[in-house]
C-alpha cells in the first residue's frame, strides 16, 4: 500500500526551498551563516525543506519520505524501497539535525514533522 500523498500547494514548483523561504526558516530559527551552510549541504535536507514548505503541517514521516523520494527520483510515485530507505535517512539524521537547529519540529515517537 502507498502512503496517502500530501497535500501541497497546486501552484507550487517542485524545486529546492527558494532562498525566500529558506531565509524565513533561518531568522525564525536564528541561524547563522555557518549553520545555515550545515543545514543546506544535504540536497536531500534541501528538498525535505522544501516540501515541508508548501505542505500543510503536521505531516507524517512516511509522508514526507514519499514526496521526498519521489522527488529525488523525478517521479511521481517512488518504490516502496526507496521510501524506506528516505525514511530511515529522514528520521535518524537529516530530521533530528533540523530540530536541533530549530528550523522543525520532529516527534520521533510519533513520526510526525511540523
Amino acid at each position: 500500500m502507498s502512503p496517502t500523498p500530501i497535500p501541497t500547494d497546486p501552484d507550487a514548483t517542485h524545486t529546492e526551498a527558494s532562498p525566500d523561504d529558506a531565509a524565513a526558516l533561518f531568522d525564525r530559527a536564528g541561524l547563522s551563516a555557518s549553520e545555515r551552510s550545515r543545514l543546506l549541504a544535504s540536497e536531500r535536507r534541501q528538498t525535505a525543506l522544501s516540501v515541508l514548505s508548501e505542505t500543510r503541517c503536521p505531516v507524517e514521516l512516511e509522508e514526507l519520505a514519499a514526496a521526498v523520494a519521489a522527488r529525488e527520483s523525478d517521479s511521481d510515485d517512488a518504490e516502496s524501497d526507496r521510501v524506506a530507505t528516505v525514511a530511515t535517512a529522514l528520521h535518524h539524521n537529516h530530521l533530528p539535525r533540523m530540530a536541533d537547529m530549530g528550523v522543525v519540529s520532529y516527534d520521533p515517537e510519533s513520526g510526525r514533522v511540523t
